[in-house]
């Protein structure tokens, strides 16, 4: 089934519907961003559940999910109406991964992409989701990033975060400069400086954070800005399970299919 809803190019939503296999929805928006200026794409599985916004790989986009398989591999989970799983674009070709372009301007796309998150994407989802639930947010590589940033930004609007095998330091993209918009984007330098009062604190320890990293191949720096986000977490005695496996897991989406198997029943517990 195919349906489509028509109107002028910008400030309006095209949605196009069909089911994946014989049991699950799945949903494709195209809209124009404000935020972002440009045409953005979100992918909805599933008819019902607990929310779960998504974040690609870097530089990749909505599709990410169901191309390397987390929606084939999560597809008993959707089918059974206990999650639903909302994917996005991202734009890190014009922030993160920008090399070459000037560092003010790639901060400031960033922050803009966080205000599409929240301001866009966000009421979205909430419109779609018929479970009345806070969403989890979640990601691995560099959308584990952009995961931690939205949940840790704005803890008041989601119920749980799964961050895997992200790399938390801005230094790693920036090489040590820093604006006040990266700031804001860089979860080890505004949570090292969080006084120990913020109310924040006390709305991170009544939701479920997750961060997991590997110890194999391509997962060391992850694994060294991790245990320095663990540092920080413990401070200011903020409850964030900071998982480390073994050497054998690696940097890959094999072991991001297991990972989000093992953490989803978790932080589903308390959801009803």
């Amino acid at each position: 089934m195919v349906e489509s809803q028509e109107g002028e190019a910008k400030g309006n939503i095209e949605i196009f519907e069909f089911f994946l296999a014989d049991a699950m929805k799945r949903e494709y928006i195209e809209h124009y961003s404000n935020s972002l200026g440009k045409q953005m794409h979100m992918c909805i599985y599933g008819h019902a559940g607990v929310p779960l916004l998504g974040f690609p790989t870097q530089d990749s986009n909505c599709h990410n999910y169901e191309d390397f398989g987390i929606i084939y591999h999560l597809s008993d989970f959707i089918e059974q109406g206990r999650i639903q799983i909302v994917t996005v674009d991202s734009v890190d070709e014009e922030s993160w991964s920008c090399e070459n372009g000037i560092p003010s301007w790639r901060s400031a796309r960033q922050e803009q992409y966080h205000n599409y998150i929240i301001e866009e994407v966000y009421p979205i989802l909430m419109q779609k989701n018929t479970s009345n639930m806070l969403p989890i947010v979640t990601g691995p590589s560099l959308g584990a990033n952009q995961a931690a940033i939205t949940f840790l930004r704005r803890p008041e609007l989601f119920s749980g975060l799964i961050a895997l095998s992200g790399v938390y330091n801005s230094d790693y993209f920036f090489h040590g400069w820093c604006d006040e918009n990266l700031y804001k984007n860089s979860p080890e330098r505004f949570l090292e400086n969080m006084p120990a009062d913020h109310p924040y604190i006390r709305i991170y320890n009544q939701k479920k954070i997750v961060f997991c990293v590997g110890q194999g191949a391509w997962e060391y720096d992850g694994a060294q800005t991790l245990r320095n986000l663990k540092r920080i977490f413990d401070e200011k005695k903020i409850n964030a399970w900071c998982d480390f496996w073994g050497s054998d897991v690696s940097h890959d989406w094999y072991w991001w299919f297991i990972q989000l198997r093992y953490f989803i029943p978790i932080l589903l517990e308390d959801q009803g």
